[in-house]
């Protein structure tokens, strides 16, 4: 009988355990949350400072030169200069292709570098802008024939490297040609070229249009005469020309309001 009375106890107790387990379960169930939210913040204004030049490609690693910088937060920061070398008169249509500009790597070395324009708009906006870009004659002083008629600079497509939503795609998909010379492709002998152009919410960041293969670049031998195809000087057969050195001037001009809103 005593044994009796011990299992029913033990299987008492079992069921009571059983029970408050229940209870718990339920009053976790019911639990009610609680929360509250805080603030993290953050404000941003447009820089006074000076600009600093993004390399546009990755390799090599260079020493970025002091930026041509027109002033405020939407600025142009580099343009390229053109050197076409030295040439020998002739007497037929020539077309010349450009000395590869130099950069210094940090390592002290003079490399062969890509050509580009570099454009940054840290105004916070997103307002869109435009580049646009004109030549000059080629003229020389102090000779009989100070101007080379007819001569045109071709810059073929190129490559748009954005900073601001980290896309990198062909871009400026027609030929650009600045110059008298007459084709299918895009010619403005005098007048401006819309270079790039960004609408309303484009733009933001940095933007680069780059000319040039920079890894057929570095592949050149430290003392060779190297060329960038990318940027070429038509010259034609009627332009009459003495022993001089021929200058023209590339005049590359910014905009806050897109081309494709301009009246």
């Amino acid at each position: 009988m005593k044994s009796h009375q011990i299992a029913t106890a033990a299987t008492i107790t079992a069921l009571a355990l059983g029970s408050t387990q229940t209870i718990f379960a339920e009053e976790t169930t019911e639990t009610e949350l609680k929360s509250v939210q805080t603030q993290g913040t953050i404000t941003f204004e447009s820089p006074d400072g000076p600009s600093i030049i993004v390399p546009p490609v990755e390799e090599p690693d260079i020493i970025p030169e002091e930026p041509d910088e027109t002033a405020g937060p939407l600025a142009i920061v580099h343009a390229p200069n053109l050197d076409f070398g030295t040439q020998e008169i002739s007497v037929q249509d020539e077309t010349y292709t450009m000395l590869a500009e130099k950069a210094k790597t940090k390592d002290g070395k003079e490399v062969p570098y890509v050509s580009f324009v570099q454009v940054q708009d840290l105004r916070g906006s997103n307002a869109g802008w435009s580049l646009m870009v004109s030549l000059s004659d080629f003229t020389s002083d102090n000779t009989q024939n100070n101007i080379l008629k007819g001569a045109a600079l071709t810059f073929t497509p190129g490559v748009l490297n954005y900073s601001g939503d980290d896309i990198s795609k062909p871009g400026f998909v027609e030929t650009l040609e600045i110059g008298a010379k007459s084709s299918n492709t895009v010619v403005i002998d005098a007048q401006t070229k819309v270079v790039e152009d960004k609408t309303v919410g484009e733009g933001a960041g940095v933007t680069s249009l780059v000319w040039g293969d920079q890894e057929k670049l570095n592949k050149a031998e430290p003392d060779e005469q190297v060329l960038n195809d990318a940027i070429t000087l038509f010259v034609p057969k009627t332009a009459t020309k003495d022993a001089a050195e021929y200058t023209a001037t590339l005049t590359w001009e910014l905009t806050s309001t897109p081309a494709n809103v301009i009246d």
